[in-house]
């Protein structure tokens, strides 16, 4: 799992470099943050995995991405409920 970790850690930054002042790396950025947000969730860090997730719906949507906002939704959804926050995932 740390491999997994370590390769998602050197994604971000990368892409985080690559990103200065270049807009066509946040679908990527927002793809990553999913990525890790995913990967926290099933570590059993749900708080961290939130925070990238909202990261990551918050790039998505600023740039348009349809293509990967369902999945960072329905992704923030389960984090939500996983933290009883059931209101909270019904409104994704």
């Amino acid at each position: 799992h740390s491999h997994a970790l370590d390769l998602l850690q050197s994604a971000e930054s990368l892409i985080s470099e690559g990103a200065q002042g270049n807009a066509s790396f946040d679908s990527l950025k927002g793809l990553t943050y999913n990525n890790l947000g995913c990967y926290f969730r099933r570590e059993g860090m749900p708080m961290e995995a939130l925070k990238w997730l909202r990261q990551a719906h918050d790039i998505e949507q600023r740039v348009g991405e349809d293509s990967s906002r369902s999945s960072t939704f329905l992704n923030l959804c389960a984090v939500y409920s996983l933290l009883g926050k059931h209101l909270e995932a019904l409104q994704c």
